[in-house]
């Protein structure tokens, strides 16, 4: 409950700052729920024009399959390819992933990857719904690489 809320007080945040941006890029914030795994994520990023943007993301891994709360939290930078169709825009989106194994233990650097896919749908004039798969293989700070997908579903506000 408490990562939930410290995310929801993240993407305000996100929010806020994405919104008061005055740049030539659109920017955009979102935050999702991974569902069964309770894994969360927030994100923010900029489309620099309707097929090309950026994005920064970070999710935190939930429950593990057994049940045990999983301490590792992944953070994504991500180029984005998109296209509208049928009213709903659909990104494809790849780059680097570093990931944080426990809390005390420090970042495992960029040397990971990911890739993925996101579908947004407008549902008011500022706030998409969206859901999203990313597929992340990343490094542990053990030297132990992890392969990790995340499925979750949120808001995007732009």
């Amino acid at each position: 409950m408490v990562k939930l809320v410290e995310l929801v007080i993240l993407a305000a945040v996100l929010s806020i700052i994405v919104c008061t941006l005055k740049s030539y890029a659109a920017p955009f914030a979102d935050i999702g729920y991974g569902g069964r795994s309770a894994a969360m994520d927030a994100a923010v990023g900029w489309k620099f024009n309707p097929l090309i943007g950026a994005e920064a993301e970070y999710i935190d891994e939930g429950v593990q399959p057994n049940g045990i709360p999983n301490q590792n939290d992944i953070i994504n930078l991500d180029g984005m390819l998109s296209r509208e169709t049928l009213g709903a825009e659909i990104s494809l989106k790849a780059g680097f992933s570093s990931e944080k194994q426990a809390f005390s233990l420090p970042w495992s650097g960029f040397n990971g990857g990911n890739i993925g896919v996101e579908v947004s749908y407008p549902i008011m004039k500022r706030t998409s719904l969206f859901g999203e798969i990313v597929e992340i293989h990343s490094m542990q700070y053990i030297k132990q690489y992890e392969n990790f997908t995340y499925c979750g579903f949120g808001l995007k506000f732009q």
